[in-house]
């Protein structure tokens, strides 16, 4: 299966852009390229617009994400995806409460 994600990397912030599934497949690929991206004090944006589906593999990747990202100080923001991800993300939200947007644009705004 080939990945279903690509990385933007901008001046000021990644992107990483979802087109597809995380499942028990791809998820081990995933958090390698996430841990990868997480810079000191950096802002990492996941932009889940295109997710299809994830599942419990995909939720833990999200999980260590938010604990890497703490012990970094790098900023995970993600954009938000689907009503059914948005569903399964609700389950590993008290333990990683990431932060979310309606779009990628909202975070060029001045209170962003």
């Amino acid at each position: 299966m080939p990945d279903t994600w690509s990385v933007e990397r901008r001046a000021d912030r990644t992107v990483v852009v979802f087109d597809g599934e995380v499942d028990f497949a791809n998820a081990p690929a995933l958090e390698t390229d996430l841990r990868a991206q997480l810079q000191p004090e950096g802002l990492l944006v996941l932009d889940l617009r295109g997710l299809r589906f994830i599942d419990s593999s995909g939720l833990r990747v999200f999980l260590r994400l938010w604990k890497s990202s703490q012990e970094t100080s790098s900023r995970v923001v993600m954009v938000k995806g689907s009503a059914g991800v948005q569903r399964l993300l609700g389950f590993v939200r008290e333990e990683a409460p990431f932060e979310l947007v309606e779009s990628p644009e909202m975070l060029d705004e001045p209170d962003a």
